[in-house]
């Protein structure tokens, strides 16, 4: 009698979380996943920052990169950021790894960007153009845009494809670049960088896949004297000069490190302060470096299973059910014996 009792309790149980995780399946299967609850992300940024008068001819902003659905390490240098003194942040890219539906794990970012408590920018990388990639024009608007603050003027690429930029986008970067000529300083920031940084000088890789594309975009960028490119897509930490053009990679908000080396691969955001005296940038470390593979890889493990869980909860609900049901009915089975 109490074998019964206990076996229907826990049928009654599985069925519940059965419940539970086919509900929302179904749902879903019918009704398309419900987006986000915002729209034109980088339009209400831009109207929040330019609501700032006067604007400021001191000021600080961050730029981070590929964080991929991270969900720990993202969510330390969003608690670092929050508590730094910036006017706004860059994020250059790659917002989601978008390996399960897109949909999910644009919730899960955008309820981590909500928590930040300045304006944010975004722009695409190559993840964000690879299967739902339309939730990205629905969610943050145009995949390009520029907007000036302070003395300083902004330009966000689209450089989410390793073709370039093409030919409609680059004729507007021109006309973009013509108009920050007068302010003092330009920042551009794109995904791909034009060259692969751990290659070497002007070669590529992980970069731009022509080499007539990225000179035509360095001689772009060298004629209209950029202050700094920003780019992410290798997943650490490089600056250098192409050119005469000074750029800084990174990507290190949360993403897989591309490697072990302490000088490139580690945890960060760069904070850029912009003065009439010029312009400083700092590398702020979030989090502590790994010094080696085993570390690292068991890092990385616990970001995808974390940020996969959150985002298929259900699946794992549905999962469990079955899984009591099979053992109830496997204490049936012995019982018969």
């Amino acid at each position: 009698m109490e074998t019964n009792i206990r076996r229907n309790f826990f049928l009654y149980l599985c069925l519940v979380l059965i419940a539970a995780g086919a509900i929302p399946i179904i749902y879903a299967m019918i009704v398309f996943p419900a987006p986000p609850p915002i729209r034109d992300w980088n339009y209400v940024q831009q109207k929040k920052i330019g609501a700032i008068s006067p604007q400021p001819d001191s000021f600080s902003f961050a730029v981070f990169g590929d964080n991929k659905n991270s969900i720990t390490t993202f969510n330390s240098l969003i608690d670092r950021v929050n508590r730094d003194n910036v006017q706004f942040s860059v994020e250059t890219g790659d917002l989601i790894d978008n390996m399960f539906d897109g949909q999910s794990e644009y919730r899960t970012y955008v309820d981590q960007i909500k928590r930040l408590q300045k304006p944010l920018f975004v722009i695409p990388g190559n993840h964000a153009t690879e299967g739902s990639s339309c939730a990205y024009n629905r969610l943050f608007g145009r995949l390009y845009y520029s907007f000036p603050f302070g003395d300083a003027y902004f330009i966000a690429l689209n450089g989410s494809h390793e073709d370039g930029p093409g030919p409609q986008q680059y004729d507007w970067l021109v006309q973009e670049l013509k108009k920050s000529q007068s302010y003092r300083y330009r920042f551009v920031f794109m995904h791909i960088p034009l060259y692969d940084p751990e290659a070497g000088p002007y070669r590529l890789g992980h970069s731009l896949k022509e080499t007539k594309v990225a000179e035509q975009l360095n001689a772009l960028f060298d004629k209209n004297k950029v202050t700094m490119v920003f780019t992410a897509h290798v997943h650490g930490y490089y600056t250098g000069t192409w050119h005469k053009t000074p750029f800084t990679v990174t990507g290190g908000a949360g993403a897989e490190l591309g490697g072990t080396n302490p000088e490139h691969y580690f945890y960060h955001y760069i904070k850029v302060n912009v003065s009439p005296d010029g312009v400083q940038y700092q590398v702020e470390k979030v989090g502590k470096p790994f010094s080696n593979i085993i570390q690292l890889f068991m890092h990385n493990m616990t970001e995808f299973m974390h940020s996969y869980i959150l985002a298929h909860w259900d699946y794992f609900l549905l999962l469990l059910g079955i899984a009591g049901l099979g053992i109830i009915r496997w204490q049936s089975l012995q019982e018969k014996k």
